[in-house]
């Protein structure tokens, strides 16, 4: 009988883990079917339940993702803070941790804009109304840092 496969076993070939100094864990997440234009599709229409894959959907996303981590902040008195355009992130943690002495929790939450590739969408011509999704645009969103303390 085979023993039940262990934690390396299940994420061998999944999960990446880069190790870039002993005092910070970079976790970025990726799903491979929501790297391309069909993936996005099934992801708005099939998993999300909506009968249109629109754009607008993303929007809604987002803007419900930001309200979360602002309420979180609130809730949790944590500090939202915008880094200046290349302001030292490392640098601006380290001044904010002296600050604020937290231990075992999130001592801020940096937001920072950074280039990154979104999807484009177009209207397929016809009825029903339907769009096509391509990963090809240049945008600059923010990103959201969560400064934990152990």
């Amino acid at each position: 009988m085979n023993a039940p496969p262990n934690i390396r076993d299940l994420l061998q070939g999944h999960v990446t883990l880069q190790l870039q100094s002993l005092d910070r864990l970079y976790l970025n997440g990726y799903v491979a079917h929501l790297q391309h234009g069909a993936g996005l599709v099934r992801f708005l229409s099939q998993h999300r339940g909506n009968p249109i894959a629109s754009p607008a959907l993303l929007g809604q996303l987002t803007g419900q993702f930001v309200a979360q981590v602002r309420d979180f902040a609130l809730n949790h008195q944590i500090p939202l803070f915008p880094f200046r355009h290349q302001e030292s992130k490392d640098q601006r943690a380290h001044q904010l941790r002296r600050q604020r002495a937290v231990r075992d929790a999130v001592v801020f939450i940096g937001v920072a804009q950074e280039k990154a590739y979104a999807f484009s969408a177009r209207r397929l011509p016809g009825a029903p109304v339907r769009f096509e999704f391509s990963r090809n645009k240049s945008v600059i969103p923010n990103y959201y840092y969560f400064y934990r303390r152990d």
